[in-house]
């Protein structure tokens, strides 16, 4: 029978509950930047990028608390409808990231300091405004934005949370190895994660429901898998970026964004790079 960690639990819980004021603070700071990342074909190249912001009770949001922020654009302005409380979504991070070669001491660390929540925040500033392919990916498009909102944290933070996404891309290389296709089994992870989500909105929105859904081998193993997945393409990222960019930065992330994100097999050759670079390790 599996019972939570009521006292890290608490602990998230007195971290986790976003307001207006610190919200539109990371808004605001991000806002800049996406405004130089945008191509110049863009049709929002050169606007004042306007966000409207709105707070949701979980219980009224498509995925419960399985997802802390829903972007979307209506009538060329950008929206963020946040849910206020973040704890559920922080606590399935770290039980799922509690893997082969963590330093759980670093997990604890980095979801206690707020920057996972900054990072749920200022990657989805960017995505309304991204120039991303329909029906696009959230283990491979969405990648990009996650690995950017990782670079723009702090600097502590931004080590803690590379660490954590370069263990978690090693276990994730790992396990796909295994597979004949392992694009196709990342791809079964991703949709297999957003039905069970859909499916538990509601569970989500309770401990009592934590408690139950925690019981099920299945679902342990597929939110634990899907987390590791969606560090594991910042890793790829990481990985990419070192490998060929190094000393220009400016021009890689240029091409990225201009050129391959609007592809729908984006990030599909890094992943493969990625498995066949040595950073599986066999146990």
């Amino acid at each position: 029978m599996y019972y939570p960690d009521e006292k890290f639990l608490n602990q998230l819980e007195q971290v986790s509950i976003l307001n207006e004021e610190l919200v539109s603070k990371w808004i605001d700071e991000t806002v800049e930047i996406v405004k130089a990342l945008l191509p110049d074909s863009s049709p929002f190249k050169g606007s004042e990028l306007l966000f409207n912001l709105a707070f949701i009770d979980p219980e009224s949001a498509p995925l419960g608390r399985w997802m802390g922020c829903y972007p979307e654009m209506k009538m060329d302005k950008a929206q963020l409808t946040v849910i206020p409380d973040w704890s559920f979504f922080l606590y399935q991070l770290y039980l799922s990231l509690q893997i082969d070669g963590m330093d759980v001491n670093v997990l604890k660390k980095a979801l206690l300091d707020q920057s996972r929540l900054r990072i749920g925040i200022t990657n989805d500033v960017f995505q309304p405004y991204a120039p991303l392919p329909e029906g696009y990916s959230m283990l491979r498009h969405h990648s990009l934005m996650l690995f950017l909102a990782v670079e723009w944290l702090p600097e502590e933070s931004r080590k803690n949370w590379q660490e954590i996404c370069s263990v978690a891309g090693r276990y994730m290389a790992n396990y796909l190895s295994d597979f004949p296709n392992p694009l196709q089994v990342l791809t079964e992870v991703e949709d297999s994660a957003a039905q069970f989500m859909r499916e538990t909105a509601s569970a989500s929105c309770t401990k009592a429901g934590l408690v139950k859904l925690m019981n099920i081998s299945s679902v342990r193993e597929t939110t634990q898998l899907y987390f590791a997945a969606t560090c594991f393409g910042i890793d790829v990222l990481s990985k990419a970026f070192l490998k060929q960019a190094r000393d220009n930065r400016d021009e890689w992330l240029k091409n990225e964004i201009e050129n391959e994100l609007i592809k729908p097999d984006y990030l599909n050759a890094e992943i493969l790079s990625y498995l066949q670079g040595g950073y599986a390790v066999k146990v």
